[in-house]
């Protein structure tokens, strides 16, 4: 007994950390699985957490009631939605995506706070740089040899705009704990590492925020030195940025439509709203109610998503559970920071604005980021 009590914690450790360092592995060319290998992998860690409170190994953490609390929450916007939402149409059921999509939103929450709660700074940036090189060089061979531009740009996830975040975030990451906590040249490589891994993405949401990160920078000298490199960089990739502005072009056929369709879809959403201001159409709802929102004979019936994160929001969940979330996510970040919560929002500001291009929020290496930004601000005392 008393060997299991030390043992089956560190070998749950151990799943933690795979999966974390897996996290960038969400699709492959030509095949996106329905369970990514970091979910699979944090599935056996979650078994075995459970197993080992019901042994009586470790302790149930109170912290954790704040997590259920918001999960049953949403779970009733979820039955909400059972009623609200007709799915007759749909290749998938509401009840499996709504509850799948749930499940996934719990995960993205675990995974913030078991980060937090069980590895220190330097472990959490480890995993991550292991993870970052990894996928780095799979989508550099993807880049260089695949002649679709759909999977050159998204390399293992699926699209470029996710590709684009995470390579901005790990860029992020890289940039302030080289300057801060570690002056290995490590860091210095794999900083230039993601900005090319944001040229790979062709990502415009993931080149104005970066833009916007280098101005808000602009007394860091290491970052006025390679102002250049990042004027390149925008300047080889401006026929890719130019192209998904439909009025810059006079041939549709050049553009993917993608700046129209995002609109599109926010006064989609918007409409939805309006129409249920205070609960919204149900949790995670939004591709199979927005048919009856379309001003057109053709209905599409394809799970759409809107690829704006806060319009969504309210789209699904209304104005009240809007609220509640924002409180909720303010509190479980910003909880114990003190006077420097000023400082960890300067430095999560990017993502929040890179969320208005951006489909969803329960996307698990944006919420292992954000436990490392929380951890770099509280080790943080002299700056």
């Amino acid at each position: 007994m008393i060997k299991t009590r030390f043992i089956l914690p560190n070998i749950n450790n151990i799943f933690l950390v795979l999966s974390i360092i897996f996290l960038p592995f969400i699709s492959f060319v030509d095949f996106r699985p329905p369970i990514r290998p970091s979910e699979i992998l944090f599935g056996f860690f979650l078994a075995i957490y459970i197993l080992s409170l019901l042994m009586g190994l470790i302790k149930y953490q109170k912290s954790l009631n704040i997590f259920i609390g918001f999960f049953i929450l949403n779970f009733i916007f979820y039955l909400y939605g059972l009623f609200n939402v007709d799915d007759q149409f749909f290749d998938i059921s509401y009840q499996f995506y709504g509850f799948m999509k749930l499940s996934l939103l719990c995960i993205c929450l675990l995974f913030f706070y078991f980060s937090l709660r069980l590895f220190n700074l330097k472990q959490l940036v480890n995993f991550w740089v292991i993870g970052f090189i990894i996928f780095f060089t799979i989508h550099f061979f993807i880049y260089f040899f695949e002649e679709r531009l759909l999977y050159k740009r998204a390399g293992l996830f699926f699209e470029g705009n996710i590709a684009g975040l995470y390579y901005f975030i790990s860029f992020m990451i890289f940039n302030i704990y080289r300057k801060h906590f570690s002056s290995h040249k490590l860091f210095v490589v794999i900083f230039y590492l993601a900005l090319v891994g944001i040229y790979f993405s062709h990502s415009t949401m993931a080149f104005i925020t970066l833009s916007i990160y280098f101005f808000l920078n602009f007394k860091d000298k290491f970052i006025l030195k390679n102002f250049i490199f990042l004027f390149i960089i925008l300047i080889i990739n401006f026929k890719f940025i130019i192209n998904k502005f439909p009025f810059l072009v006079t041939d549709a056929k050049l553009y993917g439509f993608s700046f129209t369709n995002r609109l599109k879809t926010i006064n989609e959403s918007l409409d939805i709203f309006k129409d249920n201001i205070f609960f919204g159409s149900g949790f995670s709802s939004f591709g199979f109610v927005r048919d009856s929102y379309i001003q057109s004979e053709i209905k599409y019936n394809f799970l759409a998503s809107v690829n704006n994160v806060f319009f969504k929001t309210l789209s699904d969940v209304g104005l009240i559970g809007f609220l509640i979330s924002c409180i909720f996510f303010w509190f479980i970040i910003f909880y114990d920071m003190g006077k420097k919560k000023f400082r960890l929002f300067i430095y999560i500001l990017p993502i929040l604005f890179y969320l208005n291009a951006f489909p969803t929020l329960y996307v698990p290496f944006i919420w292992v980021s954000l436990a490392i930004f929380k951890l770099l601000v509280k080790n943080s005392d002299n700056y």
